[in-house]
């Protein structure tokens, strides 16, 4: 749930989701509505907190994927998990 330009990610909120489902991985995907992929600082940043929330619950953090208009990006492929 978020407003126009931003969303507000709790990692304990994703966490939650993959405990319920005794999920061994996860896979976070979201869009950037401007059309363009590049992860910004702050998808960087949520990134990093849910990777320590998965880490101390033993869940992989498989990737992060940022849907762009026409193109995406993973963090893995660019060695950032």
């Amino acid at each position: 749930m978020g407003s126009i330009n931003s969303v507000e990610v709790h990692p304990r909120e994703i966490m939650r989701e993959a405990l319920k489902v005794n999920g061994a991985a996860v896979i976070l995907v979201h869009n950037h509505l401007s059309g363009m992929a590049e992860p910004s600082r702050a998808d960087r940043h949520i990134t990093h907190k849910v990777s320590a929330a998965c880490t101390l619950l033993n869940i992989r953090l498989l990737d992060q994927l940022v849907i762009g208009q026409s193109e995406y990006i993973s963090f893995a492929e660019r060695g950032w998990l």
